[in-house]
């Protein structure tokens, strides 16, 4: 079972494309598993290496 918290989460990096889903044709699936786009992985090194120039 999925938090609310945990939804509003995935719910908000889906929309903005950083993850999608493994199989959009069945959101609700059981194995319905999601992968972080490339979107996604370009914010992820972004914020680390803001976060470095910090140190």
């Amino acid at each position: 079972m999925r938090t609310g918290n945990f939804k509003k989460a995935l719910s908000g990096l889906l929309d903005r494309s950083f993850l999608e889903m493994t199989n959009p044709q069945t959101p609700r699936a059981k194995s319905q598993r999601y992968r972080v786009t490339r979107k996604g992985l370009e914010m992820v090194e972004k914020s680390r290496k803001r976060k470095a120039k910090g140190k």
